[in-house]
């Protein structure tokens, strides 16, 4: 994390106070990234005929994973190594924070607010809500926005995005069947993988749990209630539902390979 730090803001960004006082910047930053990546990829992706094949909402979803993937080897990689190496974090779940933990609180406050827009947007274009995913990217961006007025629950922020990282593996999925590549071992290999990954986030909901409570007497007096409220209330959606959910959706995807997002729209609108 240090390298990329620097990368963004030299020496400076080695501080907290430093990331913290540009922290609106970050964000617009951040934001203005996934536009271009979204935008970058309209234009590339026009090299492929299995995309030039897709519907239009086929080539809005086919943007956004590409986005969403690129977010998913970001997010992780900058969640683990705030959780491993940087022991603020892990010792007060709370108040801990670091230069690393503020620069990812910002960056993903940025991506979560082009989702939620880019969602809601093609929501409304092509009328067609799907609410599991509406109520997870609300949720995120809430947590968000919380996590950086604050400046607490670093720890939670962290894990957050390492359960991010089923993103790459679900755009890959998606863009194979596209391709009409559902019967190669590639296809099998990769969406073996999403089903561990859905486990191992199960696995990581669990800990978030395990270190709230054996922490909460220190989560309940200091960490603001609209944080516990919104954060907790957000885990038992994702622990209880959401996941499971999307892992046994991802399971039976593996022995029945199809779409369903779009397929189900077009048996709606017949």
């Amino acid at each position: 994390m240090q390298w990329l730090l620097q990368a963004c803001g030299g020496d400076r960004y080695l501080s907290a106070a430093n990331v913290q006082a540009d922290g609106n910047w970050l964000m617009c930053a951040s934001f203005v990234a996934f536009c271009t990546l979204y935008a970058t990829s309209m234009i590339v992706s026009q090299a492929f005929r299995t995309y030039r094949r897709l519907s239009s909402r086929e080539k809005v979803f086919w943007h956004l994973a590409i986005v969403r993937a690129s977010f998913g080897l970001f997010g992780p990689y900058c969640g683990v190594y705030i959780i491993i190496f940087e022991d603020e974090i892990t010792s007060d779940i709370v108040f801990g924070s670091t230069a690393s933990s503020h620069f990812l609180a910002f960056v993903m406050t940025g991506f979560f607010a082009f989702e939620c827009l880019m969602l809601f947007g093609s929501n409304i274009y092509f009328r067609f809500v799907d609410w599991n995913l509406a109520a997870h990217h609300v949720l995120a961006l809430l947590n968000a926005i919380l996590t950086v007025s604050y400046g607490c629950g670093h720890f939670n922020a962290a894990i957050a995005m390492i359960l991010e990282m089923t993103t790459p593996c679900s755009a890959l999925c998606w863009m194979l069947l596209k391709a009409k590549r559902a019967d190669t071992k590639l296809w099998r290999a990769n969406q073996q993988v999403l089903v561990h990954l859905f486990h191992t986030r199960t696995n990581l909901e669990l800990y978030v749990w395990y270190m709230a409570i054996r922490s909460w007497p220190h989560v309940m007096k200091n960490l603001p209630v609209v944080m516990q409220v919104i954060s907790y209330g957000s885990l038992v959606i994702i622990n209880f539902y959401l996941t499971p959910f999307w892992t046994y959706k991802k399971t039976w995807q593996l022995f029945n390979p199809m779409d369903w997002n779009h397929t189900n729209v077009d048996k709606k609108k017949n």
